[in-house]
């Protein structure tokens, strides 16, 4: 189905949705159909829940114009390659995100963005804008302040204290009587 005004439902063999599947910011050609654009991009993927390789359902945007015509907001994987010389096991590094929107002409926007982290000291934060996108590509807005990768010590805390200050509790006792008043027939 076209995200664009038009939607359009067709079916397909299963080797062939599995061909698009594949085509994250490649232009797909669209032949046979009777659309104002010939071209377009995919933009979702369904899968079964339960079985991961069976698609369901999958999105195409058209571009209307061509490819070169349309300048676009898509998701990157990000891969994380390298590792600081003086990186511990105590060390952690934090990866909470593992893709970053970018904006910019289709036939630029990579599938990967690759991060070298070996120069990163303890402590560092690597934020969507310390991120180097080819030109003519911009991280968007709305991620330059996340972050995506972090280097932490974790805490070896070897003497730490477990005594515990013992404090008096002061109960309050009351006296109650319980009596019964035998019950009358």
């Amino acid at each position: 189905s076209f995200t664009n005004d038009e939607s359009v439902h067709v079916q397909l063999p299963e080797n062939e949705v599995k061909k698009i599947s594949n085509l994250r910011n490649d232009v797909i050609k669209l032949n046979g159909l009777k659309l104002k654009s010939r071209q377009a991009v995919l933009v979702n993927v369904q899968t079964d829940p339960v079985k991961q390789d069976d698609l369901i359902h999958f999105s195409l945007e058209a571009l209307e114009g061509g490819a070169s015509k349309n300048t676009l907001v898509r998701p990157v994987t990000i891969k994380i390659e390298g590792s600081p010389e003086w990186i511990k096991p105590y060390h952690t590094i934090q990866t909470p995100l593992d893709t970053i929107q970018v904006e910019g002409d289709l036939r630029k926007i990579p599938n990967v963005l690759t991060i070298d982290i070996s120069s990163m000291e303890e402590g560092d934060t690597l934020h969507g804008s310390d991120i180097k996108v080819p030109k003519g590509i911009k991280v968007i807005e709305e991620e330059l302040d996340k972050a995506f990768v972090t280097i932490t010590a974790q805490s070896l805390d070897l003497e730490s204290d477990t005594t515990q200050e013992e404090v008096p509790v002061e109960s309050e006792e009351e006296n109650i009587d319980v009596s019964s008043d035998p019950v009358s027939p």
